[in-house]
């Protein structure tokens, strides 16, 4: 069993169990954000494609085959930019 996650609101200051959603958008992005649950106030954690995804799964492909950690440092920086830009794009555009 996983541990919990505790995270404090921006917002109201309140400390609070992190409890993951995650909803669909347009276009295949995920969006998996929480909510503070004493004041209501949405995180977005991360937001993923279709691409992310088959990147993602090409990690863990190249984790069992011992990849070399360049390589796998290389693809998660790929990942990291493109999730950063998606999260970047639906906060801006909704």
């Amino acid at each position: 069993m996983t541990r919990p996650v505790f995270a404090t609101c921006d917002h109201c200051n309140e400390i609070f169990s992190v409890k993951y959603k995650e909803t669909q958008h347009p276009k295949g992005i995920k969006e998996t954000y929480f909510t503070c649950i004493h004041c209501g106030k949405r995180y977005t954690s991360f937001v993923t494609d279709d691409k992310v995804r088959q990147m993602h799964k090409k990690i863990i492909r190249m984790r069992r085959g011992n990849a070399k950690t360049q390589e796998l440092m290389k693809l998660q920086t790929e990942i990291n930019y493109r999730m950063t830009k998606l999260k970047q794009e639906l906060i801006n555009n909704g």
